[in-house]
């Protein structure tokens, strides 16, 4: 048996425009190939959670046009079992993904960020649940001490660890939290802690422990979803029950590595992994 999982935050659409190199101020570049495609950072990965079995539930907003339609038949045509999304007027989250030559992202907002729309108010949640707040917004407060009171395991993304938010887990990229230090105080409030840092692997805290994961050797292609790839595996071996110490972080540094060598925003299906 294993945990339920509710992953909650954005769905977006996905404009992607591949470059030789990131344009200077006043230059022209012109783009290798753009690409439209689902993505949005809680989707992905709970879209990739899902493929590995363990029952995932989605709770973010839509809109109600043709992008939001072709959104809401992505989730519907993934293995995702419980779905918790509310329809705006107006637009989806959409954003603009410019890649580099080297496979890098940068991300550019192209329509309001309405997630203080989400709620997990209604959502059936259990004790042993774990709710994952991958993008903190301070609305989400409510949400988290939600969660708490049903005995749901939390976790939120590493930009909480500065914000004096109290959770069971943090995840995300070394990059969000450059000056935190990873001490007993910030410890004792959030006891465990999954750091990524792109080429130089990732890390575990806990109090006594810090283990270390080097990067899976891959092809770089495209690093959208490369996080989002991370968690799913991290999570999904503390759904089922880490058996091995690390084998966390091992998991989800192997999906890692596949997404980076997809041109893809949603992580590949786990069985492409396992292989």
């Amino acid at each position: 048996m294993s945990a339920r999982v509710w992953v909650v935050g954005p769905i977006a659409w996905d404009t992607v425009i591949y470059l030789p190199s990131m344009p200077e101020v006043g230059k022209f570049v012109q783009a290798i190939q753009t690409i439209e495609r689902p993505g949005g950072t809680a989707a992905n990965a709970a879209i990739a959670l899902a493929t590995t079995g363990i029952e995932t539930g989605f709770v973010a907003y839509l809109g109600n046009d043709h992008l939001s339609a072709k959104l809401r038949t992505t989730l519907e045509d993934s293995e995702l079992k419980h779905l918790s999304i509310a329809t705006l007027d107006g637009p989806p989250s959409h954003v603009l993904i410019f890649i580099d030559e080297k496979g890098e992202r940068t991300i550019l907002g192209i329509s309001p960020d309405r997630l203080d729309q989400v709620t997990l108010k209604g959502v059936d949640l259990q004790p042993g649940d774990i709710v994952v707040f991958l993008l903190w917004r301070e609305h989400f407060a409510l949400d988290l001490a939600l969660a708490k009171s049903k005995g749901c395991i939390t976790v939120v993304g590493a930009e909480a660890l500065a914000l004096g938010i109290s959770a069971d887990i943090a995840i995300g990229s070394r990059g969000d939290v450059a000056n935190a230090e990873i001490n007993k105080e910030l410890l004792d409030r959030i006891p465990r802690i999954a750091l990524t840092n792109g080429k130089d692997g990732a890390d575990e805290y806990m109090q006594g422990s810090h283990i270390h994961q080097p990067s899976v050797a891959t092809k770089i292609v495209d690093t959208t979803g490369a996080g989002d790839a991370f968690l799913a595996g991290y999570i999904s071996v503390l759904a089922r029950g880490e058996k091995v110490v690390g084998e966390a972080l091992l998991v989800g540094s192997k999906w890692s590595a596949a997404a980076i060598a997809t041109e893809s925003s949603i992580p590949p299906h786990w069985k492409e992994v396992d292989k």
